[in-house]
């Protein structure tokens, strides 16, 4: 898998690979809070993960614009 890519297994946990970034508390809740928006066996880039948290979910809530900027800030550090 290339960097700036989530990963969804079969046991519905998330792999995220990275290159230039670590992940912080944010990225992980990220991940947890809105992982099921990712298909069982499916590999997404994270522009598309945070286009799906945008188009699913009103960025009008805070937890909502929260998620969606921390990913399309991770996806430009990574360069993806």
């Amino acid at each position: 898998m290339k960097a700036g890519m989530i990963e969804s297994t079969r046991s519905s946990t998330h792999r995220y690979v990275t290159h230039k970034t670590g992940l912080t508390d944010l990225h992980k809740w990220v991940f947890e809070a809105y992982g099921f928006l990712i298909g069982r066996n499916e590999s997404i880039s994270l522009r598309q993960f945070a286009e799906r948290i945008k188009r699913y979910y009103s960025l009008d809530n805070g937890h909502n614009r929260a998620a969606y900027e921390a990913m399309v800030q991770l996806a430009e550090a990574e360069g993806v």
